[in-house]
C-alpha cells in the first residue's frame, strides 16, 4: 500500500465542516494533515471535530508544511484563483472548489502555474448532468 496523501483544507467553515472534513476524514489512503479558516479559534475546533492535526494560523504556514502533499480549497470564490495559484507554487496539489476562478484569465493561470509546477489541478463538482 502507498504512503497516505497528506491533506489540508483552506476554508474550515460551512461546507467544509459537513462534507469535505468527514470526506478527508473517512477516505483511504487520506491523512488530514490541517486546515486554515479566517478564525483560528474555530479553525481549531473544526481540526478537532475532523481528527486533523493542525489548524494552521495563515496559509503560508499551511503551504511551508511538508505533510500536506494536496490542498482542498473552500474559500469564497474570489478568493479561489490566488489561494491555487500560492499552493501549486509551494509544490502542492489543488482540489478547488466550483467556480474554479471568476473570470477566464484567473482559471488560465491557475492552468499555467499547474503545468510549470508539475501537479494536478482539478475542480471539485458534486453534481453532474
Amino acid at each position: 500500500m502507498s504512503k497516505p496523501i497528506g491533506w489540508a483544507i483552506v476554508g474550515a467553515s460551512g461546507w467544509a465542516d459537513s462534507t469535505f472534513g468527514p470526506a478527508i476524514a473517512a477516505a483511504n489512503n487520506a491523512d488530514f494533515v490541517g486546515a486554515v479558516g479566517s478564525d483560528i479559534t474555530k479553525t481549531k475546533a473544526y481540526t478537532a471535530k475532523h481528527g486533523a492535526r493542525m489548524a494552521y494560523p495563515s496559509l503560508k504556514e499551511m503551504l511551508a508544511d511538508e505533510a500536506v502533499q494536496a490542498v482542498w480549497i473552500a474559500t469564497p470564490n474570489h478568493m479561489h484563483a490566488d489561494m491555487a495559484v500560492a499552493a501549486l507554487e509551494a509544490g502542492k496539489h489543488v482540489l478547488v472548489e466550483k467556480p474554479m476562478a471568476l473570470t477566464a484569465a484567473e482559471a488560465e493561470r491557475m492552468k499555467a502555474v499547474s503545468r510549470k509546477a508539475d501537479r494536478l489541478l482539478s475542480i471539485g463538482y458534486h453534481i453532474r448532468q
